[in-house]
């Protein structure tokens, strides 16, 4: 991982606005190292990016999203399903 994950303080409601990207968004980012620590826009909101997950990191379900929110950001990951699925 490039990077790192969510601490347990951005899991939780009004937490700070974060995320990490997977491998195949990070590519289309330019495989820019530098992306680290920079704000995307999200649903029109800057989150942070943390890191960049692995490669041929899978969930057990083969499900492959682009990004990764801490579990406590569930509006914005229904929206982001419901855009993309």
């Amino acid at each position: 991982m490039l990077g790192r994950s969510f601490l347990a303080e951005e899991d939780r409601p009004g937490g700070p606005q974060v995320c990490v990207l997977s491998y195949e968004l990070w590519r289309r980012f330019g495989a820019d190292r530098s992306v680290i620590g920079r704000s995307i826009t999200l649903d029109g909101k800057p989150y942070t990016v943390l890191g960049v997950m692995p490669a041929r990191f899978e969930f057990v379900d083969s499900h492959k999203p682009a990004l990764y929110l801490p579990s406590a950001c569930t509006k914005l990951r229904a929206l982001l399903r419901a855009a993309c699925c």
